[in-house]
């Protein structure tokens, strides 16, 4: 018996002095994982960093989408379509050219920014590709897919030019059989070109999730300030209409609509600057 627990005695001294040393390695191991880890998620955190997505969202604002094209259309209001002689043809009229040349601006957006199809490049391409500094995003070519987008998308702002007109009554638009016409025509008017520009820039959250638009809202680029723009301009459309000079520029909705196309194309100016230089 005492020979066995002699042996006994022997066997435990021996664990004791071998489990320190297993430890210290594994200690050792443990310390070098979560060192590399740690270097790791170093080397990564400027990509995922709330900056960086930031300042990667403000990217895309161009020259050539700043809407020279409303000043020309406002021009034309008064030289060609001659407003102030037939308000509800003019309006009409106008309106098929806004139409047509929303349609080009849509496309030079949908250059600008890129297709709205989803990338097929992985999760570590991408983070690579991030890391690149001052890289600049190259101007894509509208695929059919995007094309056809931006035509259902000039169906959708006409559509939505209905809820505009419920807003413009509301807010105190005159109801009659003669200034309904005329209040529909600028509700389309005002969505062609204040929403369409942002629905365009924002197609592809359009296609993911609809509610991503209203988060989308609360982020400052050259659509957004467009789309601010112009509804402000014709906010202040309406101050001219309770004057009493006797102007005919004055009828409704005259200054709503030349208010909207001026402050949608200060607003791509102001949205251009803003992105480039703050």
């Amino acid at each position: 018996m005492s020979k066995s627990a002699a042996a006994q005695k022997k066997k435990v001294s021996f664990t004791k002095e071998v489990t320190p040393e297993v430890d210290s390695k594994s200690s050792k191991t443990n310390k070098s994982t979560t060192s590399s880890q740690q270097a790791q998620s170093s080397t990564l955190s400027p990509v995922t960093s709330p900056s960086s997505i930031s300042s990667s969202s403000k990217k895309g604002a161009s020259f050539l989408l700043i809407p020279f094209h409303y000043i020309l259309l406002v021009v034309s209001l008064f030289k060609y379509y001659d407003i102030l002689a037939n308000v509800d043809q003019a309006l009409l009229n106008s309106l098929v050219g806004l139409i047509a040349l929303q349609t080009v601006y849509g496309l030079l957006i949908t250059m600008a920014t890129g297709s709205a199809k989803p990338s097929t490049v992985s999760g570590s391409q991408k983070k690579k590709t991030k890391r690149i500094p001052n890289s600049k995003k190259s101007a894509s070519t509208p695929t059919g897919i995007d094309i056809l987008l931006i035509i259902l998308l000039v169906a959708i702002s006409l559509g939505l030019s209905i809820p505009l007109f419920t807003i413009l009554v509301l807010f105190g638009a005159p109801i009659s059989p003669e200034y309904n016409i005329k209040n529909l025509y600028l509700s389309a008017h005002i969505s062609l070109l204040t929403l369409f520009p942002f629905l365009v820039y924002y197609r592809a959250k359009l296609l993911k999730d609809f509610k991503l638009l209203f988060s989308a809202m609360n982020q400052l680029n050259q659509m957004t300030i467009i789309t601010f723009g112009g509804l402000c301009g014709c906010w202040f459309g309406v101050l001219p209409i309770p004057l009493d000079w006797d102007r005919d520029w004055q009828a409704w909705p005259i200054t709503l609509l030349v208010g909207t196309y001026i402050g949608a194309f200060v607003g791509g100016v102001v949205g251009y600057v803003y992105d480039r230089f703050f």
